[in-house]
């Protein structure tokens, strides 16, 4: 009885631990539902559960919009007192993580990941992140033994031998309103107002992201 019990809870712990994360990013165009990749990388996902629930990207903007790129969000306040961008900092305590992006998670079309920079400058993990608009592989984690000619967003690059690209860390995809996503990234930006080229000329606001699963 005590090995069925304890074979039983190893089955139920382990289903557990597979069953998919879920969230909702409610925006100014339209609801946006992606299943969080826990498993391959779960520091990440864990700091993206933790700046949801914290109410970190509530109110922000999608900032940056690069057609047949990528679509970014979650680091500027939407401010409606002033045509200025106001970085939004994390509100919950995340330990820092290993690096996830050699996890192997890849930078293709309909997938989420998490930006290097804004709070990982200042010593905590990183909260922007953006959708893959395309099948970005130099956003992938990458070594190179020999010097390689690679793509880049400013044309070709050669990366000498030993050069080793961190990337960015795939914390999930779309699985449902990947429209949204396609319309957000259809807006008219702006192209003089560096460094935010990219800017949406009307705004673009993520609402709030709401966790579906029971056990965030």
């Amino acid at each position: 009885m005590r090995l069925l019990a304890a074979a039983l809870l190893g089955f139920c712990l382990a289903a557990h631990a597979t069953v998919p994360h879920h969230a909702v990013l409610e925006t100014s165009m339209g609801d946006i539902t992606i299943e969080l990749d826990a498993r391959s990388a779960p520091g990440s996902v864990g700091a993206f559960a933790a700046y949801a629930r914290s109410g970190t990207y509530d109110n922000t903007l999608f900032h940056r919009v690069v057609k047949g790129f990528v679509v970014q969000g979650g680091e500027f306040a939407n401010r409606a007192d002033t045509p200025d961008l106001f970085p939004v900092w994390p509100t919950a305590r995340v330990a820092p993580y290993p690096p996830e992006a050699k996890n192997g998670g890849r930078n293709r079309r309909g997938t989420v990941a998490l930006v290097r920079r804004n709070a990982a400058g200042h010593g905590l993990p990183p909260h922007g992140f953006f959708f893959n608009l395309a099948d970005n592989d130099f956003l992938d984690y990458r070594r190179f033994d020999a010097d390689t000619r690679v793509p880049t967003p400013r044309g070709p690059q050669v990366a000498p031998a030993g050069t080793e690209i961190e990337g960015h860390a795939v914390i999930g995809r779309v699985v449902s309103g990947w429209d949204v996503v396609e319309r957000i990234a259809r807006v008219p930006v702006t192209t003089e107002r560096a460094p935010h080229e990219h800017l949406p000329v009307t705004r673009v606001v993520l609402r709030r992201v709401r966790l579906l699963s029971a056990q965030w």
